[in-house]
This record gives C-alpha cells, sequence and structure tokens, in this order.
C-alpha cells in the first residue's frame, strides 16, 4: 500500500513556514521536546495578548462611538491592565466611578472552528459568558446587574458575523451592537471589533 501522506513533514512544513517570515529556517528540526514543550506553554500568554488587544478595540471603540469620554476609557484601560490575565470575573468592569455609565464586557477571541460557526465548546462558553453578563456572577459582587450596560466582545475574523448571528439567534436578550443609542441595560450587546 502507497502513502500519499506523511505526517511528520507535514507538521514540520506548516511549523517552519510560520517562523521563515522571521527569518528562522527550519526551527522544527532544531527543537527539542522540552523546548516545544516550553514554546506550547507561551501560547497561554499568546492568548492573553491577543485578549488584551481586542479589549483595548472594543474599549477605544466604544470611545470613538462617543459611548464613554476620554477620560472614562483612559480609567476603564487602567483597570483592565491592572487585572491579572487570569483573574475570575468580567474582562472589563466599570462602576461608572468617573461617569455615569456601568460596563461589564466578556471577551471572546474564538476562531471558529467551521468556516461559519463556532464548535460546540466555543459555543456553550460564549452564551454561558452571556448568561452571565444577563444574570451576574457570584465572584463579582455586583448588587444591581441591570444597572450595567452589557457587552459581549467577539474578535473579528473571516465569516464571524455568520457565527454571532447563530450565536445571536440562540438566547433571548442579545442583540448586535451597531449603534449607541440604540444601546440599553436590559440586553447583552454583541460587540464585534
Amino acid at each position: 500500500m502507497e502513502i500519499d501522506y506523511n505526517r511528520d513533514e507535514a507538521l514540520k512544513k506548516q511549523f517552519n513556514d510560520f517562523f521563515k517570515q522571521f527569518g528562522i529556517e527550519d526551527l522544527y528540526s532544531k527543537l527539542s521536546n522540552e523546548q516545544l514543550i516550553n514554546l506550547k506553554k507561551l501560547l497561554s500568554c499568546i492568548n492573553n495578548i491577543i485578549t488584551l488587544r481586542t479589549t483595548d478595540a472594543f474599549v477605544e471603540k466604544l470611545f470613538e462611538d462617543k459611548f464613554i469620554t476620554l477620560e472614562e476609557k483612559e480609567k476603564i484601560l487602567t483597570k483592565v491592565r491592572a487585572q491579572h490575565a487570569n483573574t475570575n470575573g468580567y474582562d472589563v468592569r466599570y462602576d461608572g466611578e468617573y461617569g455615569d455609565k456601568k460596563i461589564i464586557a466578556e471577551v471572546k477571541c474564538n476562531i471558529p472552528v467551521n468556516k461559519t460557526s463556532f464548535g460546540a465548546a466555543q459555543e456553550e462558553g460564549i452564551l454561558a459568558d452571556i448568561h452571565y453578563l444577563l444574570t451576574g456572577k457570584n465572584k463579582e459582587n455586583i448588587v444591581n446587574i441591570a444597572s450595567f450596560y452589557k457587552f459581549m466582545v467577539i474578535m473579528s475574523w473571516v465569516n464571524i458575523d455568520i457565527c454571532v448571528d447563530k450565536i445571536i439567534n440562540k438566547k433571548e436578550h442579545v442583540k448586535l451592537y451597531t449603534n449607541p443609542t440604540e444601546i440599553d441595560t436590559e440586553n447583552v450587546f454583541v460587540v464585534i471589533v
């Protein structure tokens, strides 16, 4: 039986093709298993960087859309940066200390498993976060969740709008963010950035 596919060669090519853009040739052959494991650990850091950048883009969008002031933007970003990447709670929580708006947000940087839909685990995680935006999280200790503007922030990606539409249609009180004048505190608004 003739075999057309060689997994080792395919993985080596994919791995090396990425690092070639940085002028690194055949890194695959140079790394030990221990070094590959350390590289795998680094992926958690990369995920946190992507989440932080997506969070920044969300806060900037709220400012550009004139939903928050420059002072509120700066205070929110300061709070976000002071929070450990893996802390339980909302990715953004602003209690309105420097304005009249209270904001909570969850940020998801999922790349859809399928071209036009999230995988089952991805969807479950997003829907769970939407639930916590609507009902609150015990660890957050928010007395009146109804007074907060609620956002589910999704990182922009190919066909993400189709994926988001499927999520919105599965849950009540979830709407796509289009205009800051349409925002209310009764719904979760999905923002793609």
